[in-house]
């Protein structure tokens, strides 16, 4: 203790020796972070929430429709026909402006082939557009590609469970077919059978 206590008193006396120095070290300054404010000149512009994105997402899905619909129209295979025979022919066929689109057809049937043909098959697309909402779904698409809420909207239907289930069967019986995004459509090689099969429908019923 009297050792340290001489030691204090002399330091206070002389100061430190020399060539040790005492290291003084600089007092930081607190980082300032700068202010930003936004200010309009008038009122603030009024933001409808999803207004932009809905925007975008409609003239996506419309943009698609068309090329759907272009798609189709494209790969739309030559018109089934076989020739005539001693039991003569049918024909249907024509040419449809529907939704901006156009579509020409032409198709020639053996009567006596056509009643040979299996009966599952005929049948199953029959009983697919048979159903009222299912020919409503038909109608629609008709004039062009839908997405589902599209659709859906159109057909007045409560819930999308039903839709899905009616595009199912006609899906299976290859009367309507499903492109990217849940956009349907129908295919080109559907487009004159569909409202042959209106036609053949409203003559037999009178309509």
């Amino acid at each position: 203790m009297a050792r340290a206590a001489r030691r204090a008193r002399r330091l206070a006396r002389t100061g430190p020796r020399s060539g040790r120095r005492e290291r003084v070290r600089p007092r930081r300054r607190p980082t300032e972070i700068p202010e930003f404010r936004l200010s309009w000149s008038g009122s603030p512009p009024p933001i409808s929430e999803g207004s932009a994105l809905s925007s975008i997402e409609d003239r996506v899905r419309a943009l698609e429709e068309r090329v759907a619909a272009l798609e189709a129209r494209a790969a739309e295979p030559p018109a089934a026909s076989a020739p005539p025979d001693e039991t003569g022919h049918i024909a249907y066929g024509g040419k449809a402006e529907l939704g901006g689109y156009g579509w020409e057809w032409n198709s020639v049937r053996s009567p006596g082939a056509l009643l040979g043909l299996p009966a599952a098959p005929l049948a199953a697309v029959l009983a697919a557009a048979g159903h009222p909402a299912r020919l409503e779904v038909l109608r629609v698409l008709a004039l062009g590609p839908r997405g589902v809420a599209d659709l859906q909207a159109e057909l007045g239907l409560g819930s999308a469970g039903q839709l899905y289930h009616h595009l199912k069967a006609l899906t299976g019986a290859g009367l309507v077919e499903q492109t990217e995004r849940a956009v349907y459509r129908l295919p080109g090689r559907a487009v004159f059978p569909v409202l042959a099969l209106l036609a053949a429908a409203a003559d037999v019923s009178r309509t």
